[in-house]
């Protein structure tokens, strides 16, 4: 549970309304049964997971952000995934240098504040699906561009009956 002087935040991708829309086809293909679906709303691309946050390190880490740059770029979803130890079924984008690069420079920017990276390589995906067994029959999907102008810092909360609901505090626009 937070406490007043604390957030649990990470640094993500935020869909568009199109983004959104299509993640969402992708979700209503999913069986009922298969999981706990993510709720549309706040489906997102991680790019750091930071964990609590007391009032100070958050705002290190805010302004930490506010020095990365990078140009717009874009990416496709391309693939279904599944992480077997979490029990996710995800979106995956094709490999993207870009997007590679601003994960990479944001966790080496957020070292600053005193902030750990995980050690294991970086592996941008979209949850769809939490606590799932494997769905190997999945079908392929027609790729989803996601047009990349700005990250965001955003708060995860708990929430009664859906798990974590997350809301975006912070938007940081490509240069």
């Amino acid at each position: 549970m937070e406490t007043l002087n604390s957030k649990r935040i990470f640094f993500a991708l935020w869909p568009d309304d199109a983004v959104r829309g299509r993640l969402e086809e992708l979700l209503s293909k999913l069986p009922e049964d298969a999981g706990r679906k993510q709720v549309p709303g706040d489906l997102h691309l991680t790019l750091e997971f930071i964990g609590k946050a007391s009032v100070q390190h958050y705002d290190c880490l805010r302004m930490a952000a506010t020095r990365i740059e990078f140009a717009p770029f874009a990416f496709e979803l391309v693939r279904f995934g599944y992480f077997p130890k979490a029990k996710v079924v995800s979106a995956e984008p094709a490999a993207c240098q870009p997007l590679t690069e601003l994960a990479r420079e944001l966790r080496n920017t957020l070292r600053g504040c005193g902030h750990t990276p995980d050690k294991r390589e970086y592996n941008p995906h979209v949850t769809l699906l939490r606590k799932s067994p494997p769905l190997p029959w999945l079908k392929p999907f027609d790729p989803v561009l996601w047009k990349v102008d700005r990250f965001c810092l955003v708060e995860s909360r708990e929430s009664d009956n859906s798990g974590r609901r997350y809301k975006v505090l912070e938007e940081f626009r490509a240069v």
